[in-house]
C-alpha cells in the first residue's frame, strides 16, 4: 500500500474515529453548512443529526455569540488555518 492508499484508507476511517472521541466535533462546509457531528456533539446541543446536517452552525447559538464568533474566532481560522 502506497501513502496515497494510506492516506485514503485513513479518510475512509475518520468517521469512525470521531464517534470514538468523548470531545463534541462537527465538520462544516465552507458555507457554514453542517456535514458531519459524533454522537458527542449531538447530545451536548440537543440535536440529532439529521436536525443538523444541511443546517447552518448558527443554528446552535443566539445572535450575540454567533457576531462574537464570526468577530474574534474566524479572523484567527482565516489567518492560520
Amino acid at each position: 500500500m502506497n501513502d496515497t492508499d494510506q492516506n485514503r484508507t485513513s479518510l475512509i476511517d475518520l468517521p469512525a474515529i470521531l464517534e470514538q472521541t468523548s470531545s463534541a466535533i462537527a465538520v462544516t462546509c465552507a458555507d457554514g453548512m453542517f456535514i458531519f457531528m459524533n454522537q458527542t456533539h449531538q447530545e451536548m446541543f440537543g440535536y440529532d443529526d439529521e436536525e443538523l446536517i444541511g443546517e447552518s452552525w448558527e443554528k446552535l447559538y443566539d445572535h450575540e455569540t454567533v457576531k462574537q464568533i464570526k468577530e474574534t474566532v474566524f479572523p484567527i481560522v482565516a489567518e492560520k488555518g
